[in-house]
């Protein structure tokens, strides 16, 4: 095989991997940006304005400071409606 084979075949898959790599950073966006606006806007329609949303990933964490725990799980409860609840990462606080 000569030199020349060989590297078209290499920078071939070279830039394979690279736009490949690049779809995949693409299509994590979307699906964290999609995910968080999702529970957002479910949690804001529920009147749990208090409640944070971050998205990592596949992963949706909720922050903020519950004024009861009944209204914790309510916006727990309203996150794993609009995602799959084990993506739902519980880190919120209830108020003393």
């Amino acid at each position: 095989m000569r030199l020349s084979s060989l590297v078209l075949t290499a920078s071939t898959f070279a830039i394979a991997a690279a736009l490949s790599f690049a779809a995949a950073g693409g299509v994590v966006n979307v699906i964290e940006d999609s995910s968080e606006l999702a529970v957002r806007r479910s949690l804001d329609d529920s009147g749990l304005s208090w409640a944070e949303v971050h998205a990592d990933g596949l992963q949706v964490y909720l922050t903020g400071t519950a004024p009861t725990e009944a209204l914790r799980f309510k916006a727990v409860s309203t996150a794993g409606s609009r995602v799959d609840a084990a993506r739902v990462i519980d880190h919120m606080q209830v108020k003393d």
